[in-house]
């Protein structure tokens, strides 16, 4: 809550610096711990309500990290950095989801068709491919 609210605070008051010196890479670094501590006890497939403080943490941040550029990636490009947002969802929420898929049972669609329904405004086109 904290970090999110300073790095809120920066985006807004020195939008300039937050671009020049790429302060949404800072803040990547910092949060992926954060909120990977947070989806430790999180069931995915559950339901919705399970899912609606994750989704929230998951807007918030993306509000801050993504930029609009980022959102026509199809595909990252080896070499080049990761938008920091896509490594919020790669390094978190992948890994999560991964696991919940294994165990997932697919004679019962229902709950990952919903799930991916709730999440896909909020994930990266090429980690849905």
């Amino acid at each position: 809550e904290l970090a999110l609210k300073a790095f809120r605070k920066l985006k807004e008051e020195f939008k300039k610096e937050f671009r020049e010196f790429e302060l949404q890479y800072v803040a990547s670094t910092i949060v992926v711990p954060l909120v990977k501590s947070s989806l430790t006890e999180w069931v995915p497939l559950a339901g919705k309500n399970e899912s609606i403080p994750h989704l929230t943490t998951f807007t918030q941040w993306k509000d801050i990290l993504d930029e609009e550029a980022n959102q026509l990636i199809s595909q990252p490009v080896a070499g080049d950095p990761m938008p920091a947002y896509h490594t919020l969802v790669w390094e978190c929420w992948v890994p999560v989801i991964r696991l919940a898929i294994q165990r997932w049972h697919s004679r019962q669609p229902d709950p990952l068709i919903g799930f991916l329904e709730l999440w896909r405004p909020l994930l990266p086109n090429w980690i849905l491919q």
